[in-house]
C-alpha cells in the first residue's frame, strides 16, 4: 500500500520492431508515486534504461562431421510384411553453413553441378531450379528463442527475438559442399533404378512419376535431412515396423517442410549466439 492506494503489479515484457536497430537506449524506465487520490506524488528515471539487443551476424559452415550422412538400408519381407535391417547402409555427401544476417537465419547449401554427357546447363536453368527448392522451404517457419518472455504467441516477427528462416540453393563451380551429376530429359524409373532422382543424381526436366517437389527433396538430403517414408534413407532411430510416416513432409511423400526439419540448423546457431532456439510457424508472410 502506498498512501492508501494498491500497489499494481504487472507483468511484461519489452520488444523491439523490425528497423530500430541503433545504438540509442530502447526503453527509458520510470518510477512514479501515486497518492490514494491516483494523483502523481513524484517520478523517478531508471538510471540505467532497458537494452534489447539482437545478437551479432555471424556465420558457421562444414556442420556435419565427415561432410556426410549414412543410415542402414532396411527391406520388407514379401510375406510377412516385417521389415529388417539387410546390413548395407544408404550414404550420401551433404554438408551446410549457418548464417545469421540482420534478423535472418539461411541455412546454405552449395552445390556443384556437373553435366552427363552432352547437356549444358545454362544460367536460366539454374535459376528455376533454384527456385524451384527454395520455394518450397522458405516462408513457412520462423526461429524463436526459447528463452522469449512472450512465450509461443510472441508477436513480432521480425523483431528482437524471432528470425526470418531461409533455406538457400547456391549453384557454385568452386567451394561446393555437394556434386550432383545432372542427366538429360526425365527419369523413368521405377524408383530405386539408375533412372531416378538420388542427392547426387538429378534430371533436368519434371516428369510425371515423381514429385513436383523432388529437385527440393534431393536438396533436403545435400543439407543432411534423411528420408522419412518407409524402405527410403531414414534417419537411424527409425523402425519401419512401427514408423508413422508424416505424408505431408517434403522429405516423405509431401510438399511441406516440418519443424522438426530446422532443429539440427537452430542447435548450430544456438551455439554461436550462447542461446537456444526453435521452429515456429511464420505469422506474416511479406
Amino acid at each position: 500500500m502506498v498512501g492508501g492506494a494498491l500497489e499494481v503489479k504487472q507483468s511484461w515484457v519489452a520488444r523491439k520492431f523490425e528497423g530500430t536497430w541503433d545504438d540509442q537506449p530502447d526503453v527509458a524506465l520510470t518510477g512514479a508515486l501515486m497518492n490514494n487520490a491516483w494523483t502523481l506524488v513524484n517520478e523517478v528515471d531508471a538510471a540505467k534504461p532497458l537494452r534489447i539487443v539482437r545478437p551479432a551476424n555471424g556465420y558457421s559452415s562444414s556442420n556435419l562431421p565427415g561432410a556426410s550422412r549414412s543410415t542402414p538400408q532396411w527391406t520388407q519381407d514379401a510375406v510377412s510384411k516385417v521389415w529388417s535391417k539387410n546390413g548395407k547402409n544408404y550414404g550420401w555427401k551433404a554438408n551446410y553453413a549457418i548464417e545469421f544476417k540482420d534478423g535472418v537465419v539461411s541455412v546454405i547449401g552449395k552445390v556443384k553441378l556437373v553435366p552427363v554427357g552432352a547437356l549444358v546447363i545454362t544460367a536460366a536453368m539454374k535459376t528455376k531450379w533454384k527456385s524451384q527448392i527454395e520455394g518450397y522451404w522458405n516462408k513457412v517457419f520462423s526461429a524463436h528463442r526459447k528463452a522469449c518472455g512472450r512465450g509461443d504467441a510472441c508477436p513480432c516477427d521480425f523483431g528482437c527475438c524471432l528470425y526470418e528462416i531461409k533455406v538457400v540453393c547456391k549453384f557454385v563451380d568452386t567451394g561446393e559442399y555437394t556434386t550432383v551429376n545432372v542427366n538429360a530429359g526425365a527419369c523413368t524409373g521405377p524408383w530405386g533404378s539408375a533412372s531416378w532422382w538420388y542427392s547426387d543424381t538429378w534430371w533436368e526436366s519434371w516428369s510425371n512419376n515423381v514429385p513436383k517437389s523432388v529437385r527440393a527433396h534431393e536438396f533436403g538430403h545435400n543439407i543432411g535431412l534423411f528420408d522419412e517414408y518407409k524402405g527410403g534413407a531414414t534417419a537411424a532411430s527409425v523402425d519401419p515396423n512401427t514408423y508413422k510416416e508424416p505424408t505431408a513432409s517434403i522429405m516423405c511423400s509431401g510438399t511441406s517442410p516440418m519443424s522438426w526439419h530446422f532443429n539440427t540448423f537452430l542447435y548450430v546457431l544456438g551455439v554461436m549466439h550462447k542461446d537456444k532456439y526453435k521452429a515456429v510457424k511464420r505469422k506474416r508472410s511479406p
